[in-house]
């Protein structure tokens, strides 16, 4: 009977030693030139994010042993990693510990992370005290927000679960429901599900539009010995198109738009000469206009954004009547800014918009010569 159980015994140990051992199993890595090298790597099972990645490149060949810096992805039986430079959450976990700060709290790391799902919005996992989310879109890589922190005020655990909001911003996720999204755990399971469903439509890197607008403008000249003009609130149109262009990097969140595009101001005042009589201010222009925007696009959804546009042109007169104090002039070209705040549904976008500058007379001496617009457009984007 001894012997019998001094043999299951033996056995058992010898099945756990087998199990426990660590193996070479096919696998690949990648260096910092972006070279693929297929090889055998050294399979821990990976619960943890590795720091470093043992591997042979064959049976019989020593074992080669790759740091963070060394290798850029690396791969064995279906699980990837790849690295990246990311923002890694280092808030206290016990709960007798927690921070009453309600945001992450930070430190850039240089880490694999695990790849959960690769596409046009990819998942990865982080996993060191605990796991961690992140998302790559457009070459950015950025944490999916997940925080349990005490308040201040009351003592209690909360929970800031940020991710959702995230992902609402994803291009593509409009066809998802709302009550879904609420319910989505900070999960490997309920993320990759999110992420797999979520299928952001292929779109080109530059975009056309047609606009036309029009607003009011005001126009201030002041002249030798402190002699003002003042016109307020005068009519001003424009029409035009645009051709953007999203940059690469940044989730096409960030573009930029050149809009050539005519411009029409007519202003006129009276004024009384010193003899008496009656005698006309006018400004009339036919501007050509040559500006570029830089875009911030906020989607709310696949199929509307917000945006903000910063602006700097050139205004160049190609009709222009300048009569002012009974005397002609001839304006000449001018740089102008403006800020604008507008809203996409679909092909259809409108901007409400404000501009300074436009100073046609400001090159003749003792001249100053400004023009403020207020002005709202439409545009049709195909």
């Amino acid at each position: 009977m001894k012997r019998k159980l001094s043999l299951i015994v033996g056995i058992l140990i010898s099945l756990g030693t087998v199990s426990a051992q660590v193996v070479f199993k096919p696998g690949y890595v990648i260096d910092n030139q972006g070279v693929r090298t297929e090889c055998l790597i050294k399979d821990y099972g990976w619960l943890y994010s590795p720091e470093k990645v043992v591997y042979k490149l064959s049976e019989d060949s020593a074992e080669i042993t790759a740091t963070v810096p060394e290798i850029s992805a690396f791969g064995v039986q279906g699980a990837d990693f790849i690295r990246r430079e990311v923002n890694v959450d280092t808030s206290p976990l016990s709960v007798d510990n927690l921070s009453v700060n309600r945001m992450p709290e930070y430190e850039k790391r240089t880490v694999f992370l695990k790849v959960l799902h690769n596409g046009d919005i990819s998942l990865y996992e982080y996993y060191n005290e605990r796991p961690l989310y992140f998302y790559e879109m457009g070459g950015v890589t950025v944490p999916l927000v997940y925080k349990k922190y005490r308040d201040l005020a009351s003592g209690s655990i909360r929970i800031n679960s940020g991710y959702r909001e995230q992902v609402k911003q994803f291009p593509g996720v409009a066809d998802i429901s709302s009550s879904k999204l609420a319910t989505i755990s900070y999960t490997a399971t309920d993320l990759l599900k999110l992420f797999e469903e979520v299928k952001p439509k292929a779109k080109e890197k530059v975009e056309m539009a047609v606009f036309a607008g029009g607003g009011v403008a005001d126009f201030y000249y002041q002249a030798k010995y402190f002699v003002d003009i003042f016109y307020e609130n005068n009519p001003c149109a424009y029409a035009g198109f645009e051709a953007e262009y999203f940059f690469p990097f940044a989730a096409r969140r960030l573009s930029a738009a050149f809009q050539p595009s005519l411009q029409y101001i007519n202003m006129k005042s009276s004024y009384e000469k010193y003899n008496g009589s009656e005698a006309y201010n006018y400004v009339r222009l036919l501007n050509l206009c040559v500006p570029v925007a830089i875009r911030y696009n906020l989607y709310l959804n696949g199929n509307s954004r917000l945006f903000a546009n910063a602006i700097v042109g050139l205004e160049v007169p190609v009709y222009y009547k300048y009569f002012l104090l009974n005397k002609d002039y001839k304006p000449t070209g001018a740089l102008r800014g403006a800020f604008g705040l507008g809203y996409r549904y679909r092909h259809i976008r409108a901007e409400l918009r404000y501009s300074i500058g436009s100073g046609h007379l400001s090159w003749l001496p003792s001249m100053t010569n400004v023009m403020d617009i207020v002005s709202f457009n439409l545009a049709y984007c195909f």
